[in-house]
């Protein structure tokens, strides 16, 4: 089992993402092949937005954002995603302090921000292995 795993049911798996170093950024991903979702069965797209509350659950409780922002794109992994994104005070601040975007932010605009400088944020490995095995002990049994 992968130490960002937090979560698996039968078709999905929810895990804190490697690829951006933000604590509580979390990637729920369908484990068959598939880009549409017009092609989930019922029963598949009854347990995707189980898994979605289940992660906006998780990220609410453990992080306590001011904003939940979750994200379908299949840009550069076509494979059907969706990222569930924390923007905390601390977050705003930091997107604040570089890009004029007053209250009620953006937050497309403050995700590609994030994008570009999540590394820079100073959020360690451990941080995101302590968000992981904290959700992991938190999360709904599957």
């Amino acid at each position: 089992m992968s130490d960002k795993l937090i979560f698996e049911t039968a078709n999905f798996t929810a895990e804190q993402a490697s690829g951006y170093r933000l604590p509580g950024y979390v990637i729920v991903q369908l484990k068959p092949l598939g880009t549409h979702l017009a092609a989930l069965t019922p029963e598949q797209s009854a347990e995707l937005m189980t898994c979605l509350a289940e992660a906006e659950r998780l990220v609410q409780e453990l992080v306590e954002p001011e904003r939940i922002y979750l994200m379908k794109f299949g840009e550069m992994v076509p494979q059907i995603h969706f990222h569930v994104v924390p923007r905390t005070a601390a977050l705003a601040a930091a997107y604040q302090a570089e890009v004029d975007d007053d209250p009620p932010l953006n937050g497309a605009r403050v995700v590609a921000w994030l994008w570009d400088r999540h590394a820079s944020l100073g959020h360690t490995d451990a941080e995101l292995a302590d968000f992981a095995t904290r959700a992991r002990a938190s999360a709904a049994p599957g």
